[in-house]
């Protein structure tokens, strides 16, 4: 690959945490080219399909022969060539960067983003653990990969925690930042860490925290967008039955997109905060304040 076509900035999550919104807000840079597919996951070997299941319609090689540069949100791209063509387009922005949130966890994305360019920047969205791992369950009921009350997979998850066996893709395991943070602070010369908070609250501020970090002009941005908000679902089962039975997929090919969210929608009156019990509750607090430090302390220094 010709140098200067390689990605050079990496927004690598956290999943949940405002990684759309902010590429938005990158995209309308003039010294930023931002990956038609915003999170292509190259530098992962296999998502799994907790985390990513297209429908079987959907070819990436179709992709890059038919509809590139068209946007998309989420691909797996496993070709070097197709990665290529991802910043093929690109001119003489500064810089050249996609987002993909799995980077964040899976164990070893850091070192292969680093074989691939190890002088390249890093900027990580933290948010609140608890909201993020609510929203991530959020999305995955949206989605009709998951049926059962939130608390109830919390409860299995910590489980699997005291046996060792809990996925680096748990909900969980995607809320605690530190491992995560170390390990590219360890392998980067340049990470900035950011919080969804601070994002939403003083927009200003990260932006030119942003824009120093990357040594660009100002951002124009004066709030960060809301983009890819979590559908809160009441009918668990009957999302979840349609995703099963194929209808779900099947609505979504012969509706389209805006009419299958506009169908969520109406199913979606459900709660946009967790329903746990107090002891549960106390159990998450402690356990995320031993696992995620590094955003406890980004926000205790901006109150």
């Amino acid at each position: 690959m010709v140098e200067h076509k390689k990605a050079n900035l990496f927004v690598v999550g956290a999943m949940r945490a405002g990684t759309t919104s902010f590429m938005k807000v990158l995209e309308e840079h003039p010294e930023v080219y931002t990956a038609p597919i915003k999170e292509p996951h190259y530098f992962i070997t296999e998502l799994p399909e907790a985390v990513y299941s297209p429908s079987k319609k959907f070819s990436v090689a179709a992709y890059f022969k038919h509809d590139f540069p068209k946007k998309m949100h989420i691909a797996q791209v496993q070709s070097t060539a197709h990665y290529e063509k991802l910043f093929s387009l690109a001119g003489d922005q500064k810089y050249r960067v996609e987002a993909s949130t799995c980077y964040l966890h899976e164990p070893n994305a850091a070192s292969k983003i680093k074989r691939y360019n190890p002088d390249a920047k890093i900027i990580i969205l933290l948010r609140d653990p608890l909201e993020r791992a609510y929203s991530q369950y959020a999305m995955n009921v949206g989605l009709g990969r998951e049926n059962k009350a939130f608390e109830a997979v919390v409860a299995k998850e910590l489980q699997q925690l005291k046996e060792g066996s809990l996925p680096w893709h748990s909900i969980l395991n995607m809320s605690c930042y530190d491992p995560s943070i170390a390990r590219y602070r360890q392998l980067f010369k340049d990470v900035c860490v950011l919080t969804l908070q601070g994002l939403s609250r003083a927009p200003k501020d990260a932006f030119k925290t942003s824009a120093n970090f990357l040594q660009i002009a100002p951002f124009q941005a004066q709030f960060l967008p809301k983009s890819n908000e979590a559908i809160h679902v009441k009918n668990k089962q009957l999302v979840y039955r349609l995703k099963k039975s194929g209808l779900k997929g099947f609505a979504s090919n012969v509706l389209g997109a805006n009419a299958k969210h506009k169908i969520l929608r109406v199913l979606s009156q459900g709660n946009s905060e967790p329903l746990i019990s107090t002891e549960l509750k106390l159990q998450l607090d402690t356990f995320f304040m031993m696992h995620s430090k590094v955003y406890l302390e980004l926000i205790q220094h901006s109150d």
